[in-house]
This record gives structure tokens, C-alpha cells and sequence, in this order.
């Protein structure tokens, strides 16, 4: 069946439902959701240190101050809510923060510099 077919059937089963010609079944689902796991301070340094970010980095990307993030990892107080469940899909898929992180280097600029110094 081509596309075009497809979305003629659908529409015309819609307007048979809006003129109360059909009944549409209604399904179900029971969806089942893990529950969000504890978090260490030591695996919440791992998932910082899987992104490569420093605190104050990993702070402004969980959208945090840098006291919390460092009361994390000292074991003062864990993450709650959803930045618990975060943490988890951080640490499954670290990749996905990079669709929100802009790396730039300082280094050539730094090198740029001291170059500029030593040639006056």
C-alpha cells in the first residue's frame, strides 16, 4: 500500500469516528518504569569524569552551582529529582551531553600569546 493510501484510509476512518460511524478500539498499555537508582559520590565523579568536564563546567551543564556539585561528590548530600535520573542516562550514553557542550581550546591561544611575548 502506498503512503498515499495509507493517509486517505486514516483520514477517512477519521471522519467515519467523527460522524460516530465507527468505534475506535482503545488499547491499553501498562507501562513499567525502573526506578531511579542511588547515586555514589564516586559514581557521580565517574560520570564528570566520563563528559571531561571540570565541576564548575559539569555545574553550569546540570544547571546547578558549583557548591552543589561539589556537595555531591563529597558524599554531603545526593542529586535529587530528575537530575538523579540524568545521571543515569549520563552514564549509560555520555555522547548525549555533547549535543549541549561547546568545546574550545585555549591551548593554541595561550601558545599565540607567549609566542607574540618572546618575539618582541
Amino acid at each position: 500500500m502506498r503512503a498515499y493510501d495509507k493517509i486517505m484510509e486514516g483520514l477517512t476512518e477519521a471522519l467515519q469516528y467523527e460522524k460516530g460511524e465507527i468505534q475506535v478500539r482503545k488499547e491499553r498499555v501498562r507501562v513499567i518504569v525502573q526506578p531511579v537508582p542511588n547515586l555514589t559520590a564516586a559514581k557521580i565523579k565517574g560520570v564528570r569524569g566520563k563528559l571531561g568536564l571540570s565541576q564548575k563546567a559539569f555545574a553550569d551543564f546540570m544547571g546547578v552551582s558549583t557548591t552543589t556539585v561539589e556537595a555531591w561528590e563529597g558524599d554531603k548530600y545526593p542529586p535529587r529529582g530528575p537530575a538523579r535520573r540524568l545521571f543515569e542516562v549520563l552514564e549509560d550514553e555520555p555522547s548525549i551531553a555533547n549535543k549541549f557542550i561547546k568545546r574550545h581550546s585555549t591551548v593554541g591561544k595561550k601558545i599565540k600569546r607567549i609566542r607574540a611575548k618572546l618575539l618582541k
